[in-house]
């Protein structure tokens, strides 16, 4: 076999093998996602921070909600608002019907927030079966803060008698809840109608 035509052979492979290659280099290119279009550029990503500005509330604004807040926290809560040991039962929305209560506070709620510089007012009307002592206070923080208090008061058999206090709270007080006992009760029965605790 001559030189010239060993040389025109090895040209020839080598042409061919390159062919190979550019052809195996485009099936892969194609094979990775380039389409028959002309492929877009991906999307730039820009590293500049955003320029949305959030503006902080000014004082006024801050003022203002918190007299909302306050404003809707001012309000009166009723025998619905409350919570009960078990030996006293609700009639309703009107009252409570307690029998053979231990001597403890046997009504107490409502555990809501009161603003600074609001008075809380609490009345009620007890009706007894026999005679016995009835006392109240107002406490915050789950009973951890006494607020205002309402000393023991002897209560007889017979019309409904009216009792009531206030408090006035120079700070905002959390949990504030207003607590009800009677003492002497043995198998005596009660009634409190018209609970209220009232925010102003």
């Amino acid at each position: 076999m001559s030189l010239s035509f060993q040389l025109s052979r090895s040209w020839r492979l080598a042409i061919g093998a390159a062919s190979v290659r550019l052809a195996i280099s485009a099936s892969l290119l194609t094979c990775f996602g380039c389409n028959s279009a002309v492929a877009e550029p991906p999307p730039v990503v820009s590293s500049e921070p955003s320029k949305a500005v959030v503006e902080p509330l000014s004082a006024g604004d801050t003022a203002d909600e918190k007299a909302a807040e306050d404003a809707a926290l001012r309000r009166g809560y009723g025998v619905v608002d409350m919570r009960s040991n078990p030996c006293v039962k609700r009639d309703g929305d009107k009252a409570f019907l307690g029998e053979r209560c231990p001597d403890l506070f046997v009504i107490y709620g409502p555990y809501v927030k009161v603003p600074a510089n609001s008075e809380i007012e609490v009345s009620f009307e007890v009706t007894v079966s026999q005679r016995m002592e009835v006392y109240a206070d107002i406490v915050s923080q789950m009973g951890g803060r006494t607020l205002a208090g309402l000393s023991r008061q002897v209560v007889e058999p017979g019309p409904a008698r009216r009792l009531g206090y206030r408090v006035y709270v120079f700070s905002d007080s959390q949990d504030v809840e207003s607590r009800i006992g009677f003492g002497g009760m043995a198998d005596a029965g009660f009634t409190i109608a018209n609970l209220t605790m009232t925010v102003r």
